[in-house]
């Protein structure tokens, strides 16, 4: 058996923070190595536990989410990031994905795809460049040249919203 994947909570709210934790810990494939309470605290940690993944919330006090995810990229840190977050929309999660992150789940997810995901996380290797690349693309295709650009013109063309898209 390998070695257990070292994950990182990031979470505002202890009661989610522990029950994550207390998911993850019951299984032996993952190590908590830490938790975090705002993105402050998860650089912080981040850099000094070397966590494998990174649960991170996307709305927390003192420093979000989105910023943590930035601040980690810059660093160079090595861990991926999993956004865990309540918002299913583009609008939420294309700022995380664009900042570092490697994916997203929804908080009400099932166990069994957290662990999945989180297992994914450790393997999966997109780097910085793939994503402006895959971004680039984005809005060539769309006509436009950033990110809050596409977002609208995303809503015009009825590709993102409350609907399923065309």
């Amino acid at each position: 058996m390998s070695d257990p994947i070292k994950l990182l909570v990031a979470d505002d709210h202890p009661v989610v923070q522990d029950g994550l934790s207390s998911m993850f810990a019951r299984d032996p494939e993952f190590t908590v190595v830490g938790e975090a309470a705002d993105g402050a605290e998860a650089v912080r940690l981040a850099e000094t536990l070397e966590p494998d993944v990174i649960l991170m919330d996307l709305r927390m006090a003192g420093m979000d989410g989105v910023t943590a995810i930035g601040e980690l990229t810059r660093r160079g840190v090595s861990a991926r990031v999993l956004v865990l977050t309540t918002y299913d929309t583009d609008s939420h999660v294309l700022p995380a994905i664009e900042a570092g992150a490697t994916g997203y789940l929804l908080k009400d997810a099932p166990r069994d795809e957290l662990l999945r995901a989180v297992r994914s996380a450790a393997r999966l290797f997109i780097t910085e460049a793939t994503v402006k690349t895959h971004l680039l693309n984005v809005y060539a295709k769309l006509d436009v040249n950033d990110r809050a650009a596409a977002v609208a013109e995303g809503y015009n063309r009825g590709l993102l919203g409350a609907t399923e898209p065309p």
